[in-house]
């Protein structure tokens, strides 16, 4: 059952991890989201939300290697995922490359909670 957990939680983290090429710039920000990332405003608020997705998908791959971190990268996971997901359909609209990454997040969701029921239903 720890496999499992680790395994999830090492692909849900990857998942928010990946973000983080956007740091290489607006171009990789642009490819990724499918919209024009314009002017150095809009380019550092982009790769700051990078780095902070990196920084949550690398505490959520840690978790999977320290169980005591696990409860607080459950929260982070879906505080996340599903405050994205909550923001995109709020505003509607959205371009085929967000309407991507919402299903990401939401199947990411799905699989965090795998996990937590895993987590809370253990013997060990």
């Amino acid at each position: 059952m720890n496999i499992a957990i680790a395994s999830i939680l090492l692909l849900v983290g990857f998942l928010n991890f990946y973000p983080l090429i956007g740091l290489q710039g607006s171009a990789r920000l642009a490819a990724l989201y499918g919209l024009p990332v314009d002017g150095a405003d809009l380019t550092i608020l982009m790769r700051h939300r990078a780095l902070m997705f990196g920084l949550v998908g690398g505490f959520i791959m840690s978790a999977a290697f320290v169980p005591e971190w696990r409860g607080l990268a459950f929260a982070a996971g879906f505080i996340s995922m599903l405050g994205f997901v909550a923001l995109a359909w709020a505003e509607g609209g959205y371009n085929g490359f967000v309407a991507k990454v919402v299903m990401a997040d939401i199947v990411g969701s799905l699989a965090l909670l795998v996990a937590l029921v895993l987590h809370l239903s253990r013997t060990d």
